[in-house]
């Protein structure tokens, strides 16, 4: 019997809880409401006003150094918004059709080249095919490292221009004299 009147405290209590926390919620929810609502409404007054002091002012009616400064302030963000509100009115009518006119050099190809090609040998650099022609160039679909990088299976039996006893036995890569790993795909050299 005791254990029944301990249980119907606790849910009474439970039950009074749960009522006092949705009361709370209710009355803080709606006083927030309120406070909002008044807030707005200063804010409201407060741009009237303002508006109203800057109206007297440009017409001499109002005369006061803090004003006339607020109001230079506001002649400046006044032109900067309206010629912000402007370039928004030309970049919603723009078409792509106009950008392309107005920016040819962006859409057309250029003519002149940007990145120098030569087929000089570059120290440092991959080594140069000493045949010209299309089958000194290493076909990519041979390369079966997957790096994309020239290596032996993609460079084949073509031999490098200034071959040197010294070349990677994996990519072909002029090394120099001395060297333990190739500086291009990282093999152990033989000897070292």
């Amino acid at each position: 019997m005791r254990f029944l009147d301990n249980l119907s405290k606790t849910l009474s209590s439970g039950v009074d809880r749960a009522k006092y926390e949705t009361d709370k919620f209710q009355r803080t929810t709606k006083l927030n409401g309120e406070i909002g609502n008044y807030k707005t409404q200063i804010e409201t007054n407060m741009r009237q006003l303002g508006e109203r002091a800057l109206e007297l002012y440009q017409q001499g009616a109002l005369q006061a150094p803090e004003i006339a400064s607020l109001a230079q302030i506001i002649a400046q963000l006044r032109d900067q918004q309206h010629s912000k509100e402007q370039e928004l009115e030309q970049a919603a009518a723009e078409t792509f059709e106009t950008y392309q006119a107005s920016h040819p050099q962006s859409s057309a190809p250029s003519s002149g080249q940007s990145v120098p090609i030569s087929r000089e040998s570059v120290e440092g650099g991959f080594p140069t095919p000493e045949s010209s022609g299309s089958s000194a160039i290493p076909s990519m679909s041979t390369d079966v490292s997957g790096s994309g990088l020239p290596n032996s299976a993609s460079l084949g039996s073509i031999g490098a221009a200034g071959s040197t006893p010294y070349a990677c036995v994996s990519c072909g890569y002029a090394l120099q004299e001395g060297s333990m790993f190739c500086p291009n795909c990282g093999t152990r050299v033989a000897g070292s």
